[in-house]
């Protein structure tokens, strides 16, 4: 049905969902026309995308929080094992040191018993 210029639009609309027969209070159609995703008004869809919005910025702060400390744990690990291989060259060292140490000690010892 057309739309006449002279009458309510919502009652036309009214009439032309209830053509199928089914009978619909002019209420609840004015209500499904206001919750339909397409009819919403532009300040409930901007409010919606700012919301997404928000909600991506702040799983991708998340995600870069946890990158950064991921990246900081990893440069301790690294530092750790540094330092650790620097100390067991110190021991390793240390060790030689005190084996030539035996040596000279025994062959000044054989040098005194010939």
């Amino acid at each position: 049905y057309m739309t006449p210029d002279n009458t309510n639009v919502a009652e036309s609309c009214h009439a032309n969902i209830n053509c199928n027969g089914k009978v619909l209070s002019l209420y609840n159609t004015i209500l499904k026309i206001s919750n339909s995703g397409k009819n919403q008004s532009i300040i409930a869809r901007e409010k919606r995308l700012i919301k997404k919005t928000v909600e991506i910025d702040l799983i991708e702060d998340l995600s870069s929080q946890t990158s950064s400390s991921l990246n900081h744990q990893e440069y301790q690990l690294t530092l750790k094992e540094c330092e650790l291989a620097i100390k067991e060259r110190e021991l390793k060292l240390e060790k030689e040191k005190l084996e030539l140490a035996k040596l000279r000690r025994e062959l000044s010892l054989n040098g005194l018993n010939d």
